[in-house]
């Protein structure tokens, strides 16, 4: 099938977001569930290395400042 074939079922985006507080959570997946993307939740970094390794999304959005990152 060639992706103009009208049978050919679309892929929906997947971003994975990675925060670790519930609010901006909450937010981000309101506004982009109701645009039909599929949307993967970490709440550390250990989460998102293992939803990315087994699910790799087509964007990641990333809360740099966490609980349990090391400064370099």
């Amino acid at each position: 099938m060639t992706p103009s074939d009208s049978t050919t079922t679309p892929v929906r985006p997947c971003v994975l977001l990675v925060d670790d507080i519930p609010a901006n959570i909450g937010v981000v997946v309101d506004m982009l569930s109701c645009e039909s993307i599929e949307v993967l939740i970490a709440t550390g970094g250990e989460e998102a290395l293992e939803l990315i390794a087994n699910h790799p999304p087509d964007l990641v959005l990333l809360d740099v400042r966490m609980p349990g990152h090391r400064r370099l």
